[in-house]
């Protein structure tokens, strides 16, 4: 990870991470937010999905972490496509990131072995065919 937000400071880029995924780092890898490499380079956006972490995948709710520039140009770009989220979604959203997370911690650790329900689906898989 440090490696490519070297690689946007060096170009001038903005670095774009989808951290949805965090809870999905197994067989010894470690989830790494980008955020952690942001006095590297601080043009970092960090995007979260709630749908993956917190099972939310119907009513499509997120936030964004950003530079205040990047989150002004969201703001005029996106607000009148999220006015529409209910009062439900919202307090599960709010719920789902303040509550207790016994729970999701036990059946989604943030790192280490997969849950057994994963292991036993990639021995399950065929091998991937080689290209020639």
């Amino acid at each position: 990870m440090a490696a490519v937000v070297d690689i946007a400071a060096r170009h001038g880029l903005l670095g774009i991470s989808d951290d949805s995924w965090q809870r999905f780092a197994f067989d010894g890898h470690r989830y790494q937010p980008v955020g952690a490499f942001a006095d590297r380079w601080p043009h970092i956006v960090m995007v979260m999905r709630l749908s993956k972490c917190y099972a939310l995948a119907s009513w499509r709710m997120g936030f964004v972490l950003a530079p205040p520039p990047v989150i002004d140009a969201l703001e005029d770009r996106l607000q009148w496509e999220a006015v529409c989220c209910g009062v439900v979604p919202q307090s599960a959203a709010a719920a789902a990131l303040t509550g207790l997370r016994d729970c999701l911690d036990k059946a989604l650790p943030i790192s280490g072995e997969a849950p057994p329900r994963v292991r036993r689906h990639r021995r399950d898989r065929p091998p991937r065919a080689r290209e020639t």
